[in-house]
């Protein structure tokens, strides 16, 4: 077992969704600067009671940016449903374990992301929520790896997802 599970196997835990937007062309990323962590983002959050994961992470794009953003088709592990008693929703693109530092409304706890793979039209309108940001971009694959203070998990995704 990895030492990350061991150690925290007694902490809450939290479902969450993030969305990991990428523009149409797959030359940008949308990331928001989170206010909290003061880091750059995907957006994201926790969800709600009966939400669905990817109509959350879909949310949270629109209510922290303003953007619309849909899922990324994924055909690789289409069941070819019927939608009349059950139905596949779309999957996400990575699950992540994460440890959330202790703050002022909460303990140390864990945040179980949903990952989804999102894309927006980058002409949108932004409209930053400013709450929780401090603001809002697209950034393109070079500036997000160089030059954002992010997390790995956000520059892997903008190796694999965006055109050089």
């Amino acid at each position: 077992m990895k030492a990350i599970f061991k150690n925290t196997k007694d902490h809450k835990k939290h479902f969450t969704a993030t969305g990991y937007t990428v523009n149409k062309n797959r030359t940008k990323m949308l990331l928001i600067h989170h206010k909290g962590l003061n880091k750059w983002l995907p957006p994201g959050g926790h969800i709600e009671d009966n939400e669905v994961p990817h109509e959350a992470a879909i949310r949270e794009v629109y209510e922290e940016t303003g953007v619309m953003a849909i899922p990324i088709k994924d055909d690789e592990n289409d069941l070819a449903l019927k939608d009349i008693k059950e139905a596949q929703i779309p999957r996400p693109y990575a699950l992540m374990y994460q440890i959330i530092p202790k703050s002022k409304k909460d303990v140390e706890h864990i945040h179980l992301d949903m990952v989804f793979a999102l894309e927006a039209d980058d002409s949108d309108k932004i409209t930053a929520q400013y709450k929780e940001v401090h603001d809002v971009r697209w950034v393109t694959r070079k500036s997000l790896i160089d030059e954002y203070d992010t997390f790995d998990s956000v520059r892997s995704f903008a190796r694999s997802m965006l055109k050089r």
